[in-house]
């Protein structure tokens, strides 16, 4: 209810929300960059500031400091150098605008903050206490930041573009009712619209949902089988185990047999060498 006593709620729609919800998210991604690039230009700036200040201090003590061991032209000759070399990184600067250039990025990355900010405020609240009327907020919007794209500097050609037409073709509310009349089909509302949409993209992660819990989850028959898998190969190493000990100790059994026959038959040999002797 406005001060007059009317409703806006009956002002929005979801095709308003849905325009004012792209141009928040170009907003954030538009802030980032120019954010981005002020960064990058303030690092910039200091290849620029800091020789200009070494070289002004450098001229300023060459000019007195070298009088007692230096002739006047060679110290006239080295501050002409070095007030050459300043002048020369001070219209570098100049010319690549690089401080005009980061208090451009750092107006518009808070500019365009702010414009989100508020968007979100609005959209967060329920239609019938947001106090505004949703045509006319969405034009002073649209203004807005259409005078923020033309007073900010040009943004990388790789960045995602929230309300490209092209992106949004299919999911417009309202291309899809004017198709929808132009072929003799009764006409769906915007928010049927929505809201299909939003539950066939519900649909497709409960689906994804769903596969993935199948891939995760192992059946229990598999876990039985593998169980059983597992005790049969545990039953053939306990088998070969035991063959092995039966070999050795049979193994061991025929060493003592032939070193106990060995001994009988060393023995007899011994006592026949006494009896010679």
């Amino acid at each position: 209810m406005n001060k007059n006593g009317n409703d806006l709620s009956d002002t929005w729609s979801p095709g308003i929300e849905y325009i004012l919800e792209e141009i928040r998210l170009n907003s954030i991604t538009i802030s980032e960059h120019h954010k981005e690039k002020y960064y990058y230009s303030k690092g910039y700036l200091k290849y620029f500031r800091i020789p200009t200040i070494l070289f002004s201090a450098m001229n300023s003590v060459f000019s007195v400091g070298l009088q007692p061991y230096c002739p006047q032209p060679i110290i006239s000759l080295i501050c002409c150098i070095i007030s050459l070399v300043c002048g020369v990184i001070s219209s570098v600067e100049l010319f690549l605008s690089i401080q005009s250039t980061m208090e451009n990025e750092l107006i518009a990355s808070k500019d365009f903050y702010l414009l989100s900010v508020d968007i979100f405020k609005i959209l967060s609240l329920e239609r019938a206490t947001r106090m505004i009327n949703g045509k006319t907020y969405l034009d002073e919007t649209y203004q807005t930041y259409c005078k923020l794209i033309e007073n900010s500097n040009i943004v990388n050609a790789e960045m995602k573009n929230m309300i490209e037409p092209s992106r949004h073709f299919s999911l417009s509310p309202k291309l899809i009712s004017t198709a929808k009349e132009e072929s003799g089909v009764v006409e769906m509302s915007s928010t049927i619209i929505n809201k299909s949409i939003i539950q066939e993209v519900e649909d497709k992660k409960e689906e994804e949902k769903e596969e993935e819990k199948e891939e995760d989850e192992v059946k229990p028959e598999d876990i039985n089988a593998t169980i059983e898998k597992e005790n049969i190969i545990i039953q053939e190493l306990e088998e070969n185990n035991r063959q092995v000990v039966q070999l050795a100790i049979e193994e061991e059994k025929e060493t003592m047999s032939v070193s106990e026959e060995e001994e009988t038959h060393s023995k007899p040999k011994r006592k026949y060498v006494k009896r010679k002797n």
